[in-house]
């Protein structure tokens, strides 16, 4: 795998990223275990990138999921 810088605080690096764990998950030679550990990285990175855009004042297009205390 290509070595890039990701900015961790612009959204769309964030999704970048999440787009390569999601392209090396449909690896046919990745394991079942690292299948899963990618599509969650993905997951917590597109939060993440939602929540940037939340903290750059972009309206976010996705529903707002809130968690009971």
């Amino acid at each position: 795998m290509k070595a890039v810088m990701i900015d961790m605080h612009s959204s769309s690096g964030l999704r970048r990223w999440a787009m390569q764990c999601a392209a090396a998950a449909d690896d046919p030679h990745a394991s079942g275990n690292e299948r899963e550990r990618l599509l969650t990285i993905r997951r917590a990175l597109l939060e993440l990138a939602d929540a940037q855009d939340w903290l750059d004042g972009r309206q976010c297009d996705r529903p707002v999921i809130k968690l009971s205390a």
